[in-house]
C-alpha cells in the first residue's frame, strides 16, 4: 500500500514539474548585442531567412516551434512559432535582438 502511494506521488510530482517548467526556459544558446556573426551561427545554427538591412547589414531570422502546454494537457496540441530576429551591422556584429512569441510582430 505504501509503495503504491509513493509511486502515485512520484508520478504526480513529475507531471506537475513538466507542466510548470516549459515557459521561460531558454535553449541555453542566448545571443547578445556585441557578439560576432560566427558566434551567432555557432549558437543558433544557420538562419532560416537572411534579410537585407538598410545601411549594409543583414537580419537573420530564426523560428522555433513550441507546443502549447495547455493544449497538450487538454488533449489537443498545436504548435506556436517563436521568431527571433538578429540584426547584424555591416561589420557582422549583433546590434539588436528581437524576439516575437507566437509569431506576433508588434
Amino acid at each position: 500500500m505504501m509503495t503504491r502511494q509513493l509511486a502515485g506521488l512520484v508520478i504526480l510530482a513529475a507531471w506537475l514539474g513538466g507542466c510548470g517548467g516549459g515557459a521561460g526556459l531558454g535553449t541555453g544558446h542566448e545571443v547578445r548585442v556585441g557578439q560576432g556573426e560566427a558566434e551567432v551561427v555557432a549558437a543558433l545554427g544557420a538562419p532560416e531567412k537572411v534579410l537585407p538591412q538598410p545601411g549594409g547589414g543583414k537580419i537573420y531570422v530564426y523560428t522555433r516551434i513550441n507546443v502549447d502546454q495547455v493544449g497538450v494537457m487538454g488533449g489537443g496540441a498545436w504548435a506556436k512559432p517563436e521568431e527571433t530576429y538578429v540584426h547584424l551591422d555591416a561589420r557582422g556584429v549583433v546590434s539588436q535582438v528581437k524576439r516575437y512569441p507566437y509569431g506576433k510582430r508588434r
